[in-house]
């Protein structure tokens, strides 16, 4: 008797297990005008509409919004196209074009440039010490003692430029200044600089070649000895795992030669010569590599 009560819920359970399994269509619903009404997903969810492709069941993506549907490209803020004239504090004029003879009118002896400037360049000068007094570099200080009369601004990429003004010098060659441009407000893309303060200076009277850094040693020499071959050497503080100082060479390139330390930096002559390499000046840092092909000695 017990066995054939089992028998039966067994049956019933097995029953209802086939008829829960089995999808009914549902009949649509019409409306008051005779036209369909979707039902809703028992899910609460829009399905997708899916299509045959290659034997498969493949979502529509057809339908699906696409990144241009947020926004297009003209919504994305573009680099302001390099312009020849007016890109550099608004006070003085940038000119890439005329040559640098028909600009310069005045000589100045190189003691003159050096005792304003300083014999060493800005940005290295303060690297030497925090008692290291720093004179007053501004653009506008600048011109008041020595008047801009050439000035350039050299396009790196649309977001980098490198300006430069040129003096000429008596006992020969050419004294750049390079500057580094200030914001009033460093927010968004339509800023106009308001300032400028020069971080690099460089007297060159004739570049130099690879030849002329034969006395060179690794391990040996140090920045103050590759200074007394080119004066014009680019030392940069700005990479933590390396310290280069950049040489302009006569075809062209760069030399770049890495020193090490043994701790703190008072001159040159702590920073020893661990390597030496010439690079493209597309990929230096220097800024000379950077000044006009007809601005160089």
């Amino acid at each position: 008797m017990k066995r054939s009560i089992l028998l039966i819920f067994a049956f019933i359970f097995l029953f209802v297990s086939i008829l829960s399994s089995c999808k009914t269509d549902t009949p649509p619903l019409s409306g008051d005008d005779g036209s369909t009404i979707s039902q809703p997903s028992p899910t609460g969810m829009d399905e997708p509409t899916v299509r045959a492709s290659a034997g498969k069941d493949e979502p529509d993506m057809t339908d699906q919004p696409s990144v241009s549907d947020f926004y297009s490209p003209t919504d994305i803020p573009q680099p302001t196209p390099p312009l020849n004239l007016n890109q550099f504090v608004p006070e003085f004029t940038v000119d890439n074009t005329a040559p640098i003879e028909s600009l310069l009118t005045k000589t100045y002896t190189l003691q003159e440039l050096e005792d304003f400037f300083g014999t060493l360049p800005p940005m290295e000068k303060a690297m030497y010490g925090s008692n290291v007094d720093m004179p007053d570099l501004s653009v506008f200080s600048v011109d008041e003692k020595f008047p801009i009369e050439c000035l350039r601004q050299i396009y790196v990429n649309p977001y980098v430029t490198t300006p430069y003004t040129v003096y000429m010098v008596s006992e020969g060659g050419f004294f750049y200044v390079f500057w580094n441009i200030g914001f009033e407000n460093a927010v968004g893309f339509d800023q106009q600089p308001n300032s400028a303060t020069a971080i690099f200076t460089a007297h060159i009277t004739s570049l130099k070649s690879i030849s002329d850094f034969d006395s060179i040693r690794e391990n040996v020499s140090t920045a103050e000895d590759v200074a007394s071959i080119d004066p014009a050497l680019q030392l940069s503080f700005a990479m933590s795992s390396r310290l280069p100082s950049y040489s302009l060479l006569e075809d062209g390139s760069v030399l770049e030669i890495c020193y090490e330390h043994n701790g703190g930096i008072t001159s040159r002559k702590d920073l020893v010569v661990v390597s030496k390499e010439v690079i493209s000046n597309e990929i230096s840092v220097s800024h000379l590599a950077f000044v006009l092909a007809e601005d160089l000695p």
